[in-house]
């Protein structure tokens, strides 16, 4: 995962996927998985103006804080039926799918040419 550092801090579109994916998972909002982040990271409860901090600059430039991104790659782990397929995956599933189409297409041309022969 590429992106940019500021502050120790990366920025990354799939970063902000995830956030926004344990936040649907838990019905929450974004914010909300800050202050759950703050709360394993720590072990205690966030000052308000902090997270409130954090969460206006994760809003304003995407960046990420580590104590963000910790929690939610190990909430991904615990939840692993909920962690998406990479774009690799994916695209090698479409591949896999095209591939089924053609060779139907061609079994059915084959098939048609048989029959029109006998």
């Amino acid at each position: 995962m590429g992106g940019a550092v500021v502050a120790g801090r990366v920025e990354t579109g799939s970063e902000s996927q995830r956030i926004r994916l344990v936040a649907a998972a838990n019905e929450h909002a974004e914010y909300d998985v800050f202050v759950e982040a703050w709360r394993f990271w720590n072990g205690e409860e966030p000052p308000p103006d902090r997270v409130y901090a954090d969460f206006a600059e994760y809003l304003h430039s995407q960046t990420i804080p580590a104590y963000v991104r910790h929690y939610v790659r190990q909430w991904l782990r615990d939840h692993p039926h909920l962690r998406r397929r990479r774009a690799a995956d994916r695209r090698a599933a479409w591949i896999a799918r095209g591939l089924v189409l053609a060779l139907l297409v061609f079994a059915v041309i084959v098939a048609l040419l048989i029959r029109s022969r006998y």
